[in-house]
């Protein structure tokens, strides 16, 4: 270990493994990313018929561009903060989870009124534009995607800081806490202006 600037540095740690460059897509990333929508759309279709509907292919063709980003990141090929991985996460869940969702309770007709006719059309029209969409995301991606900076430094927590940093900062935050809840006229009566 050796202290610079008040930060400590360790010289034998291994960065090998924390800031390794993200490998590419491989084989099990992409059977994955073709079997999960298929399970999911299947499984819903097979709960309800109303599910079975020309626009769960274009949702499927979807699923099968970005969930390979998720597989990558979720089988821990990619830094647990790339981007990437967050971006097909969150993908996997508006492009696919979502539209077969709503085609399933029928969201179309909530609450006794029914804005459209049949939503699974729109949702149709709106899986095809993001299918577009993605194939646009996936070029750009590979396009403007560079390798990442590997940082040459791993800094350790200061302790000695800390140890006086984190009690002073649970006692303030209770503090504050302590003093809402007494100014409020105490739990009960927050507790009754809430209910």
């Amino acid at each position: 270990m050796i202290i610079e600037d008040d930060k400590m540095f360790d010289e034998n740690y291994d960065l090998s493994m924390a800031m390794k460059p993200c490998s590419p897509c491989d084989n099990i990333d992409w059977l994955v990313s073709i079997i999960w929508p298929l399970l999911f759309i299947v499984g819903y279709a097979i709960a309800d018929i109303y599910v079975f509907h020309w626009f769960v292919i274009p949702v499927y063709l979807c699923g099968v561009l970005i969930s390979t980003d998720a597989v990558h990141w979720c089988r821990g090929k990619m830094d647990t903060f790339d981007p990437k991985g967050l971006v097909g996460l969150f993908g996997c869940n508006f492009f696919v989870i979502s539209p077969i969702l709503v085609a399933y309770y029928e969201v179309d007709h909530a609450g006794g009124l029914l804005y459209l006719d049949d939503m699974r059309t729109w949702l149709g029209w709106m899986a095809v534009l993001n299918f577009f969409g993605i194939l646009l995301y996936k070029y750009i991606e590979k396009k403007i995607s560079r390798k990442p900076i590997i940082v040459k430094k791993y800094w350790f927590d200061n302790t000695a800081l800390s140890a006086v940093i984190l009690p002073l900062s649970i006692f303030i935050i209770v503090s504050c806490q302590v003093y809402f809840i007494i100014s409020g006229g105490g739990i009960s009566a927050y507790i009754s202006s809430k209910t």
